[in-house]
């Protein structure tokens, strides 16, 4: 029990860094557009409401899927900029 909820919680803080890594690597390659911009406040807005319900009535349901949310919507961004680069 103890082993799962630890990777749960090293996932979570992974994800946060993939942010934080594809932000940086958006801007290190200027491939900054609204498209880029919108999706990552898309990511905040997830995780804030992740946050929101985790600290609230906590259900699992909607945490799951603002967490999915959060996850999709990274995924959505590295794609893009996966894709801008092996355009250019």
């Amino acid at each position: 029990m103890a082993t799962k909820t630890r990777n749960r919680v090293a996932w979570g803080h992974n994800e946060n860094c993939w942010f934080y890594v594809a932000c940086l690597a958006v801007i290190v390659t200027r491939n900054t557009d609204w498209l880029s911009l919108g999706l990552a406040w898309l990511f905040v807005a997830a995780r804030v409401a992740h946050a929101y319900i985790h600290t609230g009535h906590n259900g699992l349901k909607h945490r799951r899927l603002a967490f999915l949310a959060g996850t999709a919507v990274l995924a959505l961004l590295w794609l893009k900029l996966l894709g801008q680069l092996l355009v250019a």
